[in-house]
């Protein structure tokens, strides 16, 4: 009823009277509403407290406008099974006639509230109505929550009238069809996403304070980490560098053993290091990576690596900084300028941050990256943009500047271009990877598609199998039965990988036997793709290579601090020192093309995977750039994990870890057809195929979410709707996908928009108003909430903002939050949530204290949070658990010890996001409110309004704070309070006067805790 229809609790109660009147039904005391939310509830409430259903020639039709509420009287006598239909009808013709709405329009499972429009005040009175015409009574404790559909309100009266409801028909089944080239677009599955570059919104000001701080720089040859050191200790903090020439800690970073040495004798003579900014890449970007790629990167990555994982424990605090300069590698490859003068590190440097952003979850971790062009006389400026978005306030990883416009990248849903087949029968394409799994799975599509010659790359040597196992049974069982006459004396588990191995080998060359079926010819090489030799002597017998796959690749998971160099290398060096040796192996080749096989971790990391991250990220660019050389066509492929093959589906760890993160996999066949889709085109790009796997993406690159959203300092504010000198109107759509929050204060499992964020909302509308420098919120004045907002069916919800200048004073703002239901007729009115006077000054802060009770020491029976927090009670999870302690209960006043200190995410990718209210600490104030009821009266109560609320000075964060609360009145509908939140020593940081909670219900004698506290 309410999340389809839109008929409000209040709505509920009085459509239920009036069909409980016609019903000849009496309304049960104890009534719960939220158990009759549909028409089919109702009626099956009415029919089981005995109300008869209408008449048969009175049930609404498809085309009936009269209400059902003119039926004759019921009877108490029990109805036949087939008369819960005619309840239904009976209901929605009620709600019809209450609403505006025709019967043909009522589903039964439609919401009131979120789909009808219909508010909790018309509820009550269409509930009452109902339960008049069925002749039911309404319980005392109607809970109209559970009865906000036609569905549950037509359940609930069938169940009360005795009424046998139909058994439900089974749904037809869906049929689709998906073209195998370019696969259709599966809601809810893996599909295919360009990357694109999006504008972020504007950031002013520095929010990350460096003073005092220590901060190490990897120092480059061409002045920019100087530049940087320079604006670091402009701001209060030291620099301490690095690297080669006069460097605090002289060290070649390439050097690796001598690089830990160097990081041992630091940590000795460096009791803190509170940030990590990396600037020697800087010098394989302005020097053209003369060593090559692979060996640029034993400093600028590898090197990097390194000081990561040694200084692990000083960098990943709260307060730290990790960040690193780029030039037209991270962000401006996706836009009109491409990658041809990329530098790759910049690419990897990027990848393994994305990672360490994942492990380093107390750090602020991102690389900026510059427009392309910058030169060694640019780094003073460079510095300046660097550090200046370094230090904005944002957490995004990945942020482009040029010309003063800050970039981000965002993922469009698209499918790939058809055009000229990439692949022609008789080609000649050399792959990497070997001849199992994903890669063995597409080459069979590949040739049956457009036979060509495949030479096959691959690690295991196919050619020294003994003859006993050359054929036969393949089972590991079998081959370990052989293996023990052989190998007398071994361990189970070396006969287990000998057998592996050999198993492993006759698949690779029973495979290569299918593929030789179709394709015109196919040549294995037992070629490492990192051996620079094997490969160019296997290349070098193949005078025309007309395209490259290079698949293969290397997964060792290991967190940072546990990761070993060498490991490191294996998988670093598969994916890019088997490119580099690729392309140098089609050197005088003039290949049409180049394909390789990356990972969605490369654009959002993954904990565990930094070398892998690094490395298809860097390989991105590599290729990318290579195209862009040479002239043909370079396709980068971002896979998701696959299920049935593939790295993730063969390690059962790797495959629980990433079902535990909710990651939807890639099945077999569509990742396969993927594939062949991107040879439908000759379209140099880089395509990514995931699910909707938005808790991996923490840079908001998923097309429905705002790219910039959790960038702007006014979080709570979308798009400006209206605007003059005098008044502003927003919008901002409340969508639990971005507001998470949202999910850790849910009632009955319904998310409630907070107080505490009405108020930080109006606040952020009404400082965009004010618009005056070092302006703050000084108080807010006759705040009060006429209707809550709540996420109904998880749809996202529109709220619109109003703020305008107010006659209360020179500062004062009068502000709204309202909001329209849109489907509705007579419910398609306006309501209004919240509203209140907002004063704002541009004042310094000044001191104020409060004198501190005498406390009384209290004994709980049980755990504070066991109490405090249960879903009958106050019902906050995550980092709106804030009261830590009862410091005092007398009866009269309420101390408890508050802290904000949760690292939950509050918006999609955003744990700490600016606000000119603390949310946290001011809902842990409302808390402490309904607290103190739950300590002496048991009832349950919510915030409903304030005469003062000031905004002394700022919270912190991490800081233990008295809430201390008073009762100062309380009347039949509401209870009133006095509170004050202050440090430990008495300063004052936030003071609310006469703070109006409004009374819900009274707790069950199972959980009230009225009796679990007393004086100690």
């Amino acid at each position: 009823l309410e999340a389809d229809l839109g008929i409000d609790t209040v709505k509920q109660v009085e459509v239920f009277g009036k069909i409980s009147a016609e019903f000849g039904l009496d309304v049960p005391e104890d009534l719960q509403l939220r158990d009759l939310n549909t028409i089919a509830k109702l009626a099956g409430y009415i029919a089981a407290q005995g109300g008869a259903s209408a008449p048969a020639a009175e049930t609404a039709t498809a085309t009936d406008t009269a209400p059902a509420a003119e039926a004759a009287p019921a009877t108490k006598e029990a109805p036949s099974a087939t008369t819960a239909t005619a309840v239904v009808s009976a209901i929605k013709g009620l709600i019809a006639d209450e609403t505006g709405y025709t019967v043909d329009m009522l589903d039964d499972g439609l919401d009131l509230e979120a789909d009808l429009g219909i508010d909790t005040v018309k509820q009550v009175e269409i509930f009452g109505k109902i339960s008049a015409h069925f002749g039911l009574d309404v319980p005392e404790d109607l809970q109209l929550r559970d009865l906000n559909s036609i569905d549950s309100l037509a359940g609930y009266v069938t169940q009360r009238a005795h009424i046998a409801t139909p058994a439900p028909s089974a749904p037809a089944a869906a049929t689709g069809v998906t073209d195998l080239d370019v696969p259709a677009f599966e809601e809810g599955g893996v599909n295919r996403y360009a990357i694109r570059v999006k504008q972020l919104g504007d950031r002013a000001g520095v929010h990350v304070d460096l003073s005092k701080k220590t901060i190490l720089v990897t120092r480059d040859r061409h002045g920019f980490a100087d530049q940087v050191k320079l604006v670091v200790e402009a701001r209060g903090g030291r620099v301490i560098t690095i690297g080669t020439g006069d460097s605090t800690y002289a060290c070649d970073l390439a050097d690796h053993e001598a690089l830990v040495a160097t990081l041992a004798e630091m940590k000795k003579r460096e009791p803190s290091v509170d940030g990590l900014l990396h600037l020697s890449a800087m010098d394989g970007y302005l020097e053209s990576c003369p060593s090559g790629v692979a060996t640029d990167a034993e400093a600028s990555i590898k090197g990097l690596f390194l000081i990561l994982r040694e200084l692990r424990d000083s960098l990943n605090r709260e307060g730290a900084l990790i960040g690193a300069l780029s030039v037209g590698s991270v962000v401006f490859p996706y836009g009109d300028a491409g990658g041809a003068a990329s530098n790759p590190a910049f690419a990897g440097i990027a990848g393994m941050f994305k990672t360490v952003n994942k492990e380093f979850e107390h750090a602020l971790v991102r690389v900026i990256d510059l427009a392309p062009g910058i030169t060694a006389a640019d780094a003073r400026m460079a510095a300046a943009a660097f550090m200046g978005e370094l230090t904005s306030g944002s957490r995004r990883v990945e942020t482009g500047l040029e010309n003063g416009r800050r970039l981000g990248l965002r993922l469009v849903a698209e499918s790939s271009a058809k055009g000229t087949p990439l692949m022609k029968a008789g080609d000649t394409v050399v792959v990497t990877g070997g001849a199992r799994g994903i890669t063995y799975d597409i080459l069979k599509k590949v040739v049956a598609h457009a036979p060509c010659n495949l030479v096959i790359l691959g690690r295991s040597d196919i050619d020294g199998l003994a003859p006993e196992f050359a054929t036969g049974d393949l089972s590991e069982g079998a081959v370990m039965a052989k293996l023990r006459a052989t190998m007398k004396g071994a361990k189970p588990l070396e006969l287990k990988r000998a057998a592996g191995k050999i198993v492993k080998i006759r698949e690779t060359r029973d495979n290569l036997d299918t593929l030789r079926q179709a394709a015109q010819s196919v040549a294995y090489h037992a070629v490492d793709a990192a051996d620079t030799q094997a490969v160019t002597k296997a290349m070098a017998g193949y005078p025309v290579i007309d395209g490259v796959i290079h698949a293969a690749g290397l997964e060792e998971s290991a967190m940072i601090e546990k990761k070993e160099l060498a490991s490191f290398n294996r998988v670093f060096n598969t994916k890019i020192k088997g490119a580099e040796n690729l392309f140098k192996g089609l050197t005088g080749k003039n290949p049409r093309f180049v394909i390789t096989f990356s990972s969605v971790t490369a654009r959002f990391g993954n904990e565990a995977q930094v070398d892998y991250t690094c490395a298809n990220d860097m390989l991105g660019r590599m290729v990318q750039r290579f195209g862009a050389e040479k002239g043909c066509i370079a396709k980068i492929m971002d896979w998701t994990a696959w299920s049935g093959s593939g790295m993730a589906a063969t390690n059962d760890t790797v495959k629980k870890v990433l079902e535990s993160r909710g990651l939807t996999f890639l099945p077999l066949d569509r990742g396969v057809d993927f594939f062949m889709g991107e040879l439908a085109g000759t379209e140099s790009c880089e395509s990514l195929f995931t699910g909707p796997d938005i808790a991996f993406d923490r840079d908001f690159m998923f097309e429905e979410m705002d790219a910039a959203e959790f960038d702007r300092q006014t979080p709570f504010i979308d798009e400006v709707k209206a605007q003059s000198n005098d008044k502003m109107v927003f919008t901002r759509v409340l969508d639990l996908k971005r507001d998470l929050f949202l999910k850790d204060h849910s009632m009955k499992d319904v998310p409630i928009f907070l107080g505490a964020t009405g108020i930080e909302t109006m606040a952020e509308a009404g400082s965009r108003l004010f618009s005056r420098p070092n302006g703050r919120l000084e108080s807010v004045t006759d705040f009060s909430i006429p209707y809550g907002i709540k996420i109904l069916k998880e749809r996202p919800k529109e709220l619109e903002i109003e703020t305008e200048k107010s006659d209360k004073g020179e500062d004062a703002l009068n502000c709204r939050i309202t909001s329209t239901f849109k489907k509705g007729k007579i419910t398609g009115k306006t309501t209004l949530h919240y509203e209140g006077t907002f004063h704002f000054t541009d004042k310094p802060v000044e001191d104020r204290f409060f004198e501190l009770p005498e406390f009384t020491k209290v004994k709980l029976d049980g755990t504070v949070d066991d109490l405090v927090y249960h879903p009958e009670r106050l019902f906050m999870h995550g980092s709106f658990r804030t009261i830590r302690d009862i410091a005092s209960f007398d009866g009269e006043t309420l101390v408890t010890k508050v802290i904000h200190n949760g690292e939950r995410e509050f918006f999609k990718g955003e744990t700490r996001p600016e606000f000119f209210t603390d949310v946290i600490m001011v809902d842990a104030m409302f808390q402490t409110g309904g607290l103190f009821e739950f300590f002496t009266t048991s009832e349950l109560v919510l915030p409903y309004g304030l005469d003062k609320f000031e905004f002394v000075r700022p919270v912190e964060r991490g800081k233990e704070y008295y809430c201390i609360t008073r009762r100062v009145a309380s009347d039949d509908r509401t209870n009133t309070y006095r509170m004050v939140l202050t440090d430990l020593a008495g300063k004052v940081y936030l003071d609310l006067t006469n703070f109006r909670m409004v009374k819900l219900s009274r707790l069950d004698d199972q959980h009230k805790i009225s009796g679990k506290v007393s004086a100690a």
